[in-house]
């Protein structure tokens, strides 16, 4: 009776590690949706607009973060950290790790100088492909970290060229903002 009782917890939880079918049906309705885009020619590479400003951070320096996304907070800066800042609101500070942030970012220009605070100007690195919904009925996925995700007609789909296992959606507004087509 014990040997049956383990075998039936077993199947259990074989079962749950098994993807729904439900799942697995939007999984191939995304990958479907992708492919007819790409053949389509509405799959395309697009590029981040945003610029932040950047310099290294003193070691010790007491911050007040202070950046759109982030709870307000002091923190004090490490001698690998970097001092970033918007770009269009020099009052929003944050401090990066500058591994990350060099995997991240990069110079805006070749030549790109220091401003009179210390401050480069940078640009995300990488590329993304994202085609445009245009499906009247809405869509929920699941993003990489299990999150529900709601598609809506206009919004963008799209994933970094360096990593399609990352599903990027955006509303239309703010995709149109913060992207433009890569030359």
């Amino acid at each position: 009776m014990k040997l049956l009782q383990e075998l039936l917890l077993l199947r259990e939880e074989e079962e749950e590690q098994k993807p729904s079918d439900k799942e697995t049906d939007l999984k191939q309705k995304l990958q479907d949706m992708f492919k007819e885009a790409d053949s389509g020619g509405q799959l395309q590479a697009y590029v981040k607009i945003e610029t932040l400003q950047a310099k290294d951070a003193t070691a010790g320096e007491e911050v007040h973060v202070n950046f759109p996304g982030e709870p307000a907070h002091n923190a004090v800066a490490k001698q690998t950290d970097m001092l970033v800042r918007d770009s269009e609101n020099p009052n929003a500070i944050k401090l990066v790790p500058k591994n990350e942030f060099e995997n991240d970012y990069e110079p805006e220009k070749d030549d790109s100088h220091p401003d009179a605070e210390g401050f480069v100007s940078y640009r995300p690195k990488g590329q993304v492909l994202a085609f445009q919904y245009n499906e009247h009925e809405p869509l929920q996925l699941k993003d990489e970290h299990g999150h529900t995700v709601h598609v809506k007609y206009g919004d963008y789909l799209g994933y970094p060229i360096d990593d399609a296992t990352t599903l990027i959606q955006l509303d239309k507004s703010h995709f149109e903002k913060a992207y433009r087509l890569a030359e």
